[in-house]
């Protein structure tokens, strides 16, 4: 017989959310410019080639950056919504709003 049973625990979803926070942090903190930024090589090709790396590099973190901002933003809102079901949800059952 199937089972019908659902749950989230919303302490995971909350810590998901806390640790993608930290990756960000480091993320944050993954800089090039002491590769990108030594100044004439002696090559326009190498200094051109570390120009375009420093800025793809930047851009990618970047991106990276706010698409994990979205994911722990949405699991947070993800944690808010299932303990706001569970609130009404009591609220029904008992007769009493919480």
């Amino acid at each position: 017989m199937a089972s019908y049973d659902f749950s989230a625990d919303l302490d995971t979803i909350r810590d998901a959310a806390a640790a993608i926070d930290g990756l960000q942090t480091a993320a944050e903190g993954r800089a090039l410019e002491e590769l990108t930024d030594l100044g004439p090589s002696g090559s326009s090709a190498l200094d051109a080639a570390l120009d375009s790396f420093g800025a793809t590099w930047s851009t990618a973190i970047g991106d990276l950056t706010d698409e994990n901002a979205a994911m722990a933003d949405g699991l947070r809102l993800c944690a808010r919504t299932y303990a706001d079901a569970d609130d009404e949800a009591v609220d029904r059952m008992t007769g009493v709003p919480k």
